[in-house]
């Protein structure tokens, strides 16, 4: 049961004994603890959540072989962007706080004989999670503005100089092409 694909009709409380590190995934739509015995339909209705992106993720994330490459092609850029932003938020605010906490405790209890060796696990820790904020501040910055002024010119079917120049200047990513 646990490649299964999940469904529409599944409770997701069931969803969560099947697979509990999916709890995570489901909040960042903005559902938290407490559904009861509320469908994925049921909830991505009561939460204005497009069902079908809902379960392309979740099951992406329960099961690495599902992934539908084809199916996202499909959904705005501003939905994926919407998402990718929460997601963002979950790291900062959450993942890297708990491990900042783990790095700390570990350090602290950590031997005379080997404390040097778990300065440099924390070292390490320190410059990743730097590395990481400033790639999803860039993200958050550029990449996702860019994506939304696309998307934005697509549907009207007019794209502003300005957008045309910097198409042009740094490729589709809104990056240097040498970045």
């Amino acid at each position: 049961m646990k490649n299964l694909p999940i469904t529409t009709n599944m409770q997701l409380a069931d969803v969560v004994h099947i697979n509990y590190q999916l709890l995570p995934i489901i909040s960042r739509f903005g559902i938290e603890p407490g559904f009861g015995n509320k469908t994925i339909s049921e909830a991505c209705e009561e939460f204005n959540i497009d069902t079908t992106f809902f379960l392309e993720i979740v099951n992406s994330y329960h099961n690495a072989d599902y992934f539908s490459q084809s199916q996202f092609g499909e959904y705005p850029p501003s939905l994926i962007v919407g998402y990718l932003k929460k997601t963002h938020d979950y790291y900062l605010n959450t993942k890297l706080p708990e491990i900042e906490d783990i790095v700390s405790r570990f350090l602290q209890y950590s031997d005379e004989e080997s404390k040097a060796n778990n300065t440099l696990i924390a070292n390490f820790f320190e410059e990743y999670k730097n590395e990481l904020k400033r790639h999803l501040q860039d993200e958050e910055s550029s990449v996702f503005p860019y994506t939304l002024k696309l998307e934005e010119a697509y549907s009207k079917g007019i794209a502003t100089p300005e957008l045309i120049i910097r198409k042009n200047r740094h490729g589709l990513d809104g990056h240097d092409d040498d970045h």
